[in-house]
């Protein structure tokens, strides 16, 4: 009986709309991140798989922030707005802002971390680290836009191209061994990042209001300013 009735709501996750989709959807993003970093471990050596493994922890943690910021009061106050092409134009403006502090404070606390353990890593490595972050939380803005939206098969899109493509090609890496340092691993994540936010970019529908930026801001500010210290008491 218990077994008939799980099977049954199996079946559900793929005949219900936006449950199928979202379901589907967690299980691609998650699926394709496990196995790159298992296929991860095979291409780089124990160094620099544990140095991405730390480097991936402070992407985590600028997420949260980032979230706080942006992602969680948007999905909250989006489907309340009359006007949401502009609305989304403004978080579009909010967001590019955003970015470009994220860059900086991802280039910020990655060098003061190798400084601190004392470790020798070119600027290279930070600047293609940092322009992942960034990349990172691009395409993810349109991910959200596009769930927000129920644009399913939209965000289902971008998680293949970013994704999916991504563990293609390190799959081909690691049967065609050429790979040699983790610089290259981080030019295919922030690549496959950068060809999500091209799509994204693309496919949103957006009018950008001036005026209405500071409103839109200060909306969401109000949701965030009690996020953000939920999100750093949790690290």
């Amino acid at each position: 009986m218990i077994l008939k009735n799980y099977s049954k709501y199996i079946v559900s996750l793929f005949s219900q709309g936006s449950v199928n989709y979202s379901f589907i959807d967690q299980v691609l993003v998650s699926g394709t991140n496990f196995l790159s970093n298992i296929i991860l471990v095979r291409i780089l050596d124990l160094y620099e798989f544990g140095l991405f493994a730390s480097l991936w922890l402070i992407l985590l943690f600028i997420n949260s922030i980032y979230s706080a910021l942006i992602v969680f009061p948007m999905m909250t106050l989006a489907p309340k707005q009359n006007n949401l092409a502009s609305y989304f134009g403004s978080m579009l403006v909010i967001q590019s802002f955003l970015l470009i502090i994220i860059f900086c404070i991802s280039f910020c606390i990655t060098s003061l971390y190798f400084y601190l353990i004392n470790l020798d890593v070119s600027y290279l490595t930070i600047i293609l680290f940092s322009t992942t972050v960034l990349l990172y939380h691009a395409q993810d803005f349109f991910r959200r836009y596009f769930f927000i939206k129920e644009l399913y098969k939209q965000v289902l899109i971008i998680d293949n191209i970013t994704y999916v493509l991504r563990l293609i090609i390190l799959v081909y890496f690691m049967i065609y061994p050429s790979i040699e340092s983790l610089e290259e691993v981080l030019m295919i994540f922030s690549s496959t990042f950068l060809l999500g936010f091209i799509y994204g970019l693309f496919k949103c529908k957006f009018i950008i209001v001036y005026q209405n930026i500071k409103t839109d801001f200060i909306q969401n500010w109000k949701l965030a300013k009690w996020l953000i210290p939920s999100g750093l008491m949790q690290w």
